[in-house]
């Protein structure tokens, strides 16, 4: 963060033309935006147990779901230095395109730099499409009378509920539970555990490390509500949720990541 202000001012010292602020903010606004990100990414929180809530609480819409109580799965929330830095990032690739078109308009560069714009233009779109869905995330986590986001489990299903959507999954329709790791540069991570619901025709993947739970207590939750049906039937219930404290002050040490 601090070397990209000192490449931003160094350049606004040194230059005198019209297009200082905007190479000022090229040369140091990338650095700047991704110190954020990574400053926003070293806050991590404590393990959080579900908590047993009524579900026409935490459910947006008007659609009755069949479960009266459920265990609701909070998802984590993130920094407010993170979630800066995710949109600092992207207005900073939308700077560079609209800095490029101005460049190329009043002569100053090639038309043919155009032809580069590809990568931050793509760039720029996932990036703010991803920092509204944190921001709506966010909100929805903050804010009282909003129905917060994360998963929930009752007696006849679990119900992702996703800043932009919310989808309830009856037992009966998820054929099994896979338990993968997300892939990165290096290969298969597990720091990034994910947990895969096969359904009739369709797979559906659950990031694990977007719970304030530990991902171990996801994922034994979901596992065992699947399998054994005496556990099925009492969620919903103070006895349950008394296991699922217990099972979130037994994790193992560093199983919660943001």
């Amino acid at each position: 963060m601090l070397l990209g202000i000192g490449l931003a001012v160094l350049v606004l010292v040194n230059d005198r033309t019209e297009h200082a602020a905007l190479y000022a903010v090229a040369g140091g606004g990338g650095m700047f935006a991704i110190g954020l990100v990574v400053l926003g990414s070293t806050f991590r929180g404590h393990p959080q147990p579900p908590i047993l809530v009524n579900a026409v609480a935490v459910t947006p819409g008007a659609d009755r779901l069949p479960d009266d109580w459920v265990h609701l799965f909070r998802r984590r929330r993130v920094s407010l230095a993170f979630a800066i830095g995710i949109a600092a990032v992207g207005a900073y690739m939308a700077t560079i395109v609209l800095g490029t078109v101005w460049l190329v308009l009043d002569g100053t560069e090639d038309a043919g730099l155009l032809l580069l714009l590809g990568v931050p233009v793509l760039s720029a779109v996932v990036i703010g499409v991803y920092a509204v869905r944190e921001w709506m995330s966010r909100r929805r986590l903050s804010t009282f009378g909003l129905a917060p986001t994360g998963l929930t489990l009752g007696r006849a299903g679990l119900t992702l509920l996703e800043p932009h959507r919310t989808r309830f999954i009856p037992w009966d329709a998820v054929v099994r539970v896979e338990a993968k790791n997300a892939r990165t540069r290096a290969g298969e991570s597990p720091q990034h555990p994910l947990l895969h619901l096969v359904l009739a025709g369709e797979t559906v993947e659950v990031q694990l490390s977007r719970y304030a739970a530990a991902p171990h207590v996801v994922y034994s939750a979901v596992v065992t509500a699947l399998e054994d049906a005496a556990f099925r039937d009492a969620l919903g219930t103070s006895g349950v949720q008394g296991s699922l404290e217990v099972w979130t002050a037994n994790a193992p040490r560093g199983s919660s990541r943001r």
